[in-house]
């Protein structure tokens, strides 16, 4: 599903709508460049989820948890994340989390974990995820009148569902988000 966000407020409304929808655990793996606005989405999925805590990324810590929505929620960052370190540890624990399922997930710079963690580890994990989303997001490379840069502030978001719960998930969002449709 493809869907195009006029503007991070608009992103935040669809994080909202998602975790609105949400009623038992998901894996989320969010990537695209910095600024595109992975954290503004994770902050309206957890608003959406009754997450009461202020909202940050946790680039320095890795992982933030928060308990006080209707689902627990698990925000991973691993865009600054160390080459030297133990990116196993990180598999387990997320492995670990992923066997409840009343625990939503998300995983900022999913691309920077895959990178740097064993292959065949990561594909066991990734194997392991019967109920994610994957989302993509890149800035609305559109084309001006005067056939310049469009310099909005517009993103495009690519996401894929897998497993029964996901792909139903992504069809609520779909009806609920029709205006965005790409």
């Amino acid at each position: 599903m493809l869907l195009t966000v006029p503007d991070l407020d608009n992103t935040l409304m669809l994080g909202r709508e998602l975790g609105s929808i949400l009623n038992s655990g998901i894996v989320i793996f969010l990537n695209g460049d910095l600024g595109v606005g992975k954290t503004t989405f994770v902050k309206g999925l957890a608003a959406g989820l009754g997450v009461g805590e202020d909202i940050t990324s946790p680039t320095f810590t890795m992982v933030f948890e928060y308990f006080s929505g209707k689902i627990p929620l698990y925000h991973f960052d691993f865009y600054k994340a160390d080459l030297d370190m133990d990116f196993t540890k990180f598999t387990w624990i997320i492995h670990d989390l992923v066997q409840n399922p009343n625990v939503v997930i998300a995983i900022e710079w999913f691309q920077v974990f895959q990178e740097n963690s064993s292959k065949n580890l990561t594909q066991l994990f990734l194997d392991n995820f019967d109920n994610s989303l994957s989302i993509d997001f890149s800035y609305n490379d559109a084309v001006s009148d005067d056939g310049g840069k469009n310099l909005d502030s517009s993103r495009v978001l690519h996401i894929q569902a897998k497993g029964i719960e996901a792909k139903a998930v992504e069809q609520l969002l779909k009806k609920r988000c029709s205006h965005l449709m790409a």
